[in-house]
C-alpha cells in the first residue's frame, strides 16, 4: 500500500496507518486480533491526536460511532462469489471457456507492459471511476515494479 498511497506507513496496535502531508489512512482491519469496534475508535482518536490530519480515510468494516457524524462521503465494495461448481454452463459457454483455456499463456513479467497501460488508459478513458479508484490505477506500474516476482502478463484470450 505504500507504493499506492504514497504514504508513509506506521503501526498503530495492529492497525496500518499511512501518512502524508494532510492526510491520514487508517485500516481498521486489525492484523492479529478480531475487529472491535471500541478498540478500532480508540486507536482512530490516538491516531488522528498524534498526526492531526486535514483529511480522514478510513478502510473498515464500521466507522466508528464518533466519527460518523463528520463522514463526508462514504463508498462501500461490494463482493461476489461465484461457485463454480454449482452453476450450469450453457453449452455455447463452455465451448468457448473450453476454448480459452487451451489458448491462454501465461507469462511471469517485471513490469508493466505497453499493453497493460493500453487497457489501464482504455478503461480510465471509458469508466467514470472514483478519483481515489482512478488513481490506483495510475499507481499500478510503482507497484507492480515494486513487487516484480508476482506480475503476470496474460495472452492469448
Amino acid at each position: 500500500m505504500v507504493f499506492i498511497s504514497k504514504g508513509e506507513p506506521f503501526l498503530k496496535e495492529d492497525h496500518l496507518v499511512f501518512v502524508k502531508d494532510n492526510w491520514l489512512i487508517l485500516v481498521g482491519y486489525p492484523l492479529e486480533e478480531n475487529f472491535s469496534q471500541e478498540r478500532c475508535e480508540r486507536i482512530l482518536k490516538q491516531t488522528v491526536e498524534t498526526f492531526r490530519p486535514e483529511y480522514l480515510w478510513f478502510v473498515g468494516p464500521e466507522i466508528p460511532p464518533s466519527f460518523e457524524g463528520s463522514c463526508k462521503e462514504r463508498q462501500t465494495d461490494q463482493y461476489y462469489k461465484f461457485d463454480l461448481n454449482q452453476t450450469q454452463l450453457k453449452p455455447s459457454l463452455q465451448r468457448v471457456a473450453e476454448k480459452a483455456s487451451k489458448e491462454l499463456i501465461v507469462e511471469r513479467g517485471h513490469s508493466i507492459s505497453k499493453e497493460h497501460e493500453g487497457l489501464i488508459s482504455e478503461l480510465l478513458k471509458r469508466e467514470k471511476l472514483p478519483p481515489r479508484l482512478r488513481e490506483l490505477y495510475r499507481a499500478m506500474p510503482d507497484y507492480v515494479a515494486f513487487r516484480q516476482p508476482h506480475a503476470f502478463l496474460m495472452h492469448g484470450i
